[in-house]
């Protein structure tokens, strides 16, 4: 422990020699030496302290030989960890893994950074704008062309698949939450000891309960954090195992900046408790070019993690590991590599694929096949040098050799279905009991196929038929002798069934006429029965059947008798429901025919039904079965009396069924309820309609409205009790902004008959808002609060600068004029390594997007137009210095170069020093192709700045090359169709011919002298 005693003896020297505040002890610079002696890291030491209550930057000297124990036993776990810990694992798509690292698909992080690093993003192949809406069919990209289809992981974020926590308080943070700064918690003692804390974490990262030392939370998980303090309290606490919680009551609130292809880049403000998944919710998601494969989180000091949403989707549980700290970027880029796959797959749709996956990853991600996929030849739709091809995949072989098929952006996998029908079966239905299809063998006969669909009791047995369908589709209809089957199986008529015979079972009971007789109406239960042909059933058995008549059923009842033999024709016949139950034999107890139906009616069906209605402020208004005698203090009592606001008065709406005339009568409520005698408890008619009033209706119902810089704008009901301080309070406060000395509150001033005016007053309120005069502001109806701004209040406005500057990072602007070469000067200018001609610049705001820049120009000239002026959340690439140049487009490059050197159909070059385009396209590509042009060749400069060639006629001159530019060579116009005009001929004028002539020579030598001055 010869280091332990080395670091405290410079703790002790340290005393006295550093400036410290009184009673501490800070260790000096040197120490971190000292640790590193022993393969340790600074961080890993003072958190190992931490954990056991112990600041290394603010030691109390009384407390050295508690710092002595407790860096001892720190000392010895961390090395014992260290010497028996596992290699570190690799990060693979930002998830840990534990298995032996595939070489083929293993991310090799980037290096730390100092600040977040936005990797310059590749431009992506043309990709269809088109987005699909949710359920709908997914849209046609043309005839022949498969649908446009969704890409698989969009879909989470548009369906709001994450519940974002807005809310800082009432919290379920998990054990891995990294506690710091502004976090609450919560500590319960419930054993022989009872206490419940709360504590707030300092800036200093520790919490001091009372009666104990300081306790260092910042940095620890929530877990370790409950052990530590479960620790501490101990000491002066008596409980037992399951007597002590602590809880997170109140997370404190990140600023995350997400940028890239999402659908709302920016800053976005969230409690700590949210995850990088979380905050790109929050964000909208990924745009339609957004990659969710390669979604990197950036922290100032640290390696990026990447972030996978395929991986999320597999196993949700990932998410924990991307917890968020303030002021960390998360950066989506534009997908490197988009492939479709439709046809015969559980989840056709678009796929984004990372280095290292190809088909076989492709169907996995995609749920594998259907079953009636054909898996000889799976198709794949690729654009090889602007010509689509189809390639065949035999995906069966490819499992067997044990291989993969490369996939590039663009591909379109198409799983064929396998189209024809299994023809091996013969069906048998009809009178059977098991009717459905049977496998087909050589030498089934009809008898083999009758015993697996065992013959009904009701199958007639004298015939059968058999529908056998011939190859030219003409179905021809075999009649069969089933008896002679059933008697002999060796009978001729037992023949031997070809595929898909159909054998049809005739039955016994489709060749009876079936009849039914019923009733309907006030019975107990109103039935239907079969006719019984012996015409026994008569009426009087009918409603026994049915269990008898209703009390309320009528007198008399009808018999609807249809014809038979023509149903249109119906008849009514009247019986007497008393005489047929008092005497069966009466003629009103007919026999009864098929398809009768007996009608009975009800007493009510013969009577007016008159109801009341009651409305208004009564407990329960509705209608009401009208009753001689009925009046109005009766129909309230069934309301179940007046509710509290209920006027004095109320009104009956009585309708004159003669002329159709509404009379309103009015009533006093107070008289007719204190006295039913009274003349105001006014006897009802049918259809009365009573309308109880309520006080609110003849009240004004008034606001105040709160506006300006307040956290919770609104309009809140008037009340005489209300006061500027109550609005104030009520919209949560002024905001951090807010001129507290500009309060206005303009008020409607109404007098009676006379134009309403509006006056404003000027007040200033205190951090209790309360006015600073003294005086309560007591409001009026209608009164309007606004709360001013302070002037020119505005936050830090920053831009980023990432790549090649001597001090890359976040800046914020000085001023609101600020220029590009400025910044630059303030980064410490560019490295020597720096690819000025390659930087870019990115304009978020406004959607601008990329701006073409000349970064030597800016820094050189102030007064350059390229020294723009910065503008908030401006994005500033600088790029290593490229020494190469891409060819692509119609060239005979596909001629002399093998696929794998052309991806993407592009060709990387020497640069050469003051050689055009055509020079490059001639040297490296062997000439422009059949399609090509000459006049349609260009050069993108990596600055983002488009040079065409100029076409003077007869002489073409080409762009100029730079380091990192793109050449691309276009295709020929297609030839236009030209109708022949017969023209007529005129005489020729030979001096008009020698004069164009000359013009010509002379446009010509000036072309000359032109091209010798520019090279």
């Amino acid at each position: 422990m010869q280091f332990m005693k080395r670091l405290l003896l410079l703790v002790v020297l340290s005393i006295g020699s550093w400036g410290l505040a009184e009673g501490q002890v800070v260790l000096p610079p040197n120490y971190q030496s000292q640790i590193e002696e022993l393969g340790l890291e600074e961080d890993e030491v003072q958190q190992a302290l931490l954990q056991k209550g112990i600041d290394i930057n603010n030691i109390d000297p009384s407390n050295i030989s508690e710092v002595e124990g407790a860096l001892e036993e720190v000392i010895a776990e961390l090395t014992a960890e260290k010497a028996a810990a596992p290699p570190t694992e690799p990060i693979v798509d930002g998830t840990f893994k534990s298995e032996e690292p595939d070489t083929s698909k293993v991310t090799t992080p980037d290096p730390p950074v100092e600040v977040p690093e936005v990797p310059e993003e590749k431009t992506p192949e043309p990709t269809p704008k088109e987005e699909t809406p949710a359920k709908e069919a997914p849209k046609s990209n043309g005839p022949g062309q498969p649908a446009q289809l969704d890409i698989y992981g969009h879909n989470i974020f548009s369906e709001k698949a994450s519940i974002l926590s807005l809310e800082a308080k009432d919290v379920k943070a998990p054990a891995n939450y990294v506690l710091g700064p502004g976090d609450e918690i919560a500590v319960a003692v419930f054993g022989n000891s009872q206490v419940n804390l709360n504590f707030e974490i300092n800036l200093e990262g520790y919490i001091q309960p009372p009666q104990m030392g300081r306790i260092y939370l910042k940095g620890l998980t929530l877990e370790n954090a409950k052990q530590l303090v479960r620790r501490k309290f101990a000491q002066y606490y008596d409980f037992g195992p399951g007597q002590f919680d602590m809880t997170l009551t109140y997370s404190k609130v990140i600023t995350i900046n997400v940028v890239g292809e999402v659908l709302s880049p920016g800053s976005v403000t969230i409690p700590a408790t949210n995850t990088a998944f979380n905050a790109l919710f929050a964000a909208g998601g990924p745009s339609e070019i957004g990659s969710v494969r390669q979604i990197k989180l950036l922290r100032n000091g640290q390696a990026p993690k990447y972030f996978d949403v395929y991986e999320f989707l597999k196993n949700p549980a990932v998410e924990g590991e991307f917890f968020l700290q303030n002021n960390d970027y998360i950066h989506v880029p534009i997908y490197d590599k988009l492939v479709t796959i439709n046809g015969a797959i559980r989840k056709p749709m678009r796929y984004e694929l990372v280095d290292g996956e190809d088909l076989l990853e492709l169907v996995d991600y995609a749920g594998g096949f259907v079953e009636k996929a054909y898996l000889r030849n799976i198709q794949v739709t690729r654009v090889v040098n602007d010509i689509e091809t189809i390639l065949d995949v035999d995906y069966r072989e490819l499992l067997n050799s044990g291989g993969d098929f490369p996939l590039y952006s663009g591909d379109v996998v198409t799983v064929p279905t396998i189209a024809k029908p299994y023809e091996n079966f013969v069906e048998v239905s009809g009178a059977v009991e098991y009717p459905g299809r049977f496998q087909l063998n050589s030498s089934m006969r009809i008898s083999d196929a009758l015993n697996k669909g065992v013959l009904a009791k009701e199958a007639r047995f004298d015939v059968a038929y058999v529908y056998r369908v011939n190859p030219d589709e003409i179905v021809r209809l075999i009649r069969v002798d089933l008896k002679s089957i059933i008697d002999d199986v060796n009978s001729g008529a037992n023949f031997v069934l070809e595929p898909k015979d159909k054998i049809q079972i005739l039955s016994t009971i489709n060749f009876i006429e079936k009849s039914t007789v019923s009733a309907i109406g006030a019975l107990r239960e109103p039935t239907t029965i079969d006719f019984d042909p012996s015409k026994g059933i008569r009426v009087a058995d009918l409603i026994l059947l049915s269990n008898g008549l209703l009390p309320n059923a009528a007198e008399f009842a009808y018999l609807k008798r249809t014809d038979i033999t023509n149903k249109d024709r119906v008849d009514f016949v009247r019986v007497n429901l008393f005489e047929v139950l008092k005497d069966t034999t009466s003629v009103d107890n007919r026999v009864l025919e098929p398809l009768d139906q007996l009608i009975v009616y009800t007493n009510e069906a013969f009577t007016d039904e008159a109801d009341v209605v009651v409305t208004g402020a009564v407990r329960t208004p509705g209608e009401f079965n009208y009753g001689e005698g009925l009046k109005v203090a009766d129909l309230v009592y069934f309301a179940d009396g007046l509710q509290t606001e209920a006027a004095e008065f109320a009104y009956i709406n009585r309708l004159n069924l003669q002329t159709k005339v509404i009379e309103y009568i009015r009533v006093n409520l107070r008289e007719a309820m204190a006295d039913p005698l009274s003349p105001e408890n006014i006897e009802l008619k049918p259809f009365d309609k009573l309308d109880v009033m309520s006080k609110t209706t003849f009240i004004d119902e008034t606001l105040v409205k709160v506006d300006g810089a307040v956290r919770v704008p609104g309009e809140y009901p008037y009340d005489k009790t209300l006061q500027l301080q109550d609005v104030l309070t009520m919209a949560g406060g002024l905001k951090f902004g807010a001129a507290s000395n500009r309060v206005e509150v303009s008020r409607l001033i109404i007098q009676n008959n006379q134009p309403t005016r509006t006056t404003v007053a000027l007040l200033e309120v205190d951090q209790n808002l309360q006015s600073t005069n003294g005086n309560s502001f007591q409001l009026e109806p209608y009164d309007h609060v606004i709360v001013r701004n302070v002037p020119d209040f505005k936050l830090q406005r920053n831009i980023t600068l990432e790549g090649e500057v001597r001090y890359p990072g976040v800046y914020p602007l000085l001023s609101e004029n600020e220029r590009l070469s400025s910044v630059i000067e303030r980064a410490g200018g560019l490295t020597p390594e720096a690819f000025a001609d390659g930087s870019k610049l990115y304009r978020a705001k406004d959607g601008v997007g990329y701006i073409v820049m000349d970064m030597d120009e800016a820094i050189k000239k102030t007064k350059s137009r390229y020294n723009y002026i910065m503008k908030e959340g401006d994005l500033i690439t600088i790029p290593t210095k490229k020494d190469f140049v891409m060819v692509k487009g119609a060239t005979k490059a596909s001629e002399m170069y093998e696929e794998e050197v052309l991806k993407d159909g592009k060709l990387a070059v020497p640069f050469h020093k003051n050689r055009r385009a055509r020079y490059y396209v001639n040297k490296y590509t062997a000439g422009i192709g059949e399609e090509g042009r000459a006049s349609k060749i260009t050069v993108l400069h990596p600055n983002g700045e488009l040079k065409k060639t100029k076409n003077f006629g007869l002489f073409l001159i080409y762009p100029k090359v730079k380091k990192g530019s793109e050449i691309t060579v276009g295709l020929k116009e297609p030839k236009k169709e030209v109708e022949e005009v017969e023209q007529e001929k005129d005489e020729i004028d030979w001096g008009k011919v020698v004069a164009d002539s000359i013009a010509q020579a002379t446009a010509v030598l000036s072309l000359i002298l032109l091209i010798q001055r520019i090279n």
